[in-house]
């Protein structure tokens, strides 16, 4: 049977008094603890704690005229911290840290008057996933932490993604419930690139990279067509699997770049991926690491990297 005690504290100043009012579960330990401050006028919560029943602290809270107001913080059963951030006037309003119940996982929450502007999850590799959390799929462009029920900050995300253009885009990462990877995929612009998977002890069961060159005329030109040994001026975009630029002809200060197909001046890629074009046209390029640099590092592309081009047919000499 809970129990409850009433216990008044008498200030020194004599002017008001703070009463502490305490439940208790049916083994004895403390279930809450109340803290009141009594003046001539009115009686006003000031504080508030909850135990759980093993004795462990569960959440301790402060309030101003009758609304959370101040540091609010909670604990798992465990006694590791769960969440800690501050109310302002009763909401939720700054930075909150929520560590999920497995403890290998953490959110960083940004509130703005109890709306939710940014959410930054970093799983137990220390890998970080910033997006909009949400229990539906999502059809507008952006970045998604992704639950099928009611968003919970206690648990993990079962999957993050980015939506541009209504397809997927870049990363896209799915775990199971214990917070181990369960697979890993890359998209550009709707097309898959490469993946990666684990079983739920960590072990990689499959990687792939797609040894295939994939042509996409985004724009058909009209022009002259493209010959093995024709010279061309073109301007291009060069992005990794994971959506990183690593070069553009159109940076500043830069100038279109001018070679001949089929010679070997540039990778086994464009010499098989540019015949073909017309002047005028845009082709998007999808160059496995066996037609790109190899097991190279290359600097800002790494050994072993899916590489994807966008190339715009300038002219032919």
């Amino acid at each position: 049977m809970k129990k409850t005690l009433l216990i008044v504290l008498l200030l020194s100043f004599g002017f008001s008094q703070q009463i502490t009012h305490t439940t208790t579960y049916d083994n004895g330990n403390i279930k809450s603890i109340t803290y009141h401050k009594e003046t001539r006028t009115r009686i006003e919560k000031v504080k508030y704690r909850e135990y759980y029943e093993n004795g462990q602290k569960s959440s301790e809270e402060t309030y101003k005229d009758g609304k959370e107001d101040g540091k609010w913080t909670g604990w798992h059963k465990n006694g590791q911290k769960k969440s800690e951030g501050t109310y302002k006037d009763g909401i939720k309003d700054g930075k909150w840290i929520h560590s999920t119940d497995i403890g290998n996982g953490k959110y960083e929450v940004k509130y703005t008057k109890g709306n939710i502007d940014l959410v930054t999850f970093t799983d137990n590799l220390g890998q970080t996933y910033s997006g909009i959390p949400v229990n539906e799929e999502p059809k507008a462009d952006g970045q998604y932490l992704y639950q099928e029920h009611e968003y919970n900050f206690s648990k993990y995300p079962e999957a993050f993604a980015t939506i541009k253009n209504g397809e997927l885009d870049g990363l896209h990462t799915e775990w199971y419930k214990k917070g181990q990877k369960e697979f890993e995929v890359t998209y550009k612009d709707g097309d898959l690139i490469s993946s990666k998977c684990w079983d739920e002890e960590g072990k990689k069961c499959q990687e792939k990279l797609f040894d295939e060159l994939v042509i996409e005329d985004i724009i058909v030109g009209e022009g002259t067509m493209v010959e093995k040994n024709s010279i061309i001026t073109v301007n291009y975009t060069g992005w990794l699997g994971d959506g990183t630029k690593f070069d553009s002809s159109l940076n500043p200060g830069r100038s279109p770049f001018r070679f001949t197909v089929g010679a070997g001046q540039v990778i086994q890629g464009w010499d098989e991926g540019i015949p073909g074009m017309r002047v005028g046209g845009k082709r998007k390029l999808i160059i496995p690491p066996s037609m790109g640099y190899g097991n190279q590092n290359m600097g800002a592309i790494p050994p072993n990297s899916t590489l994807i081009f966008e190339v715009d047919l300038l002219g032919i000499e």
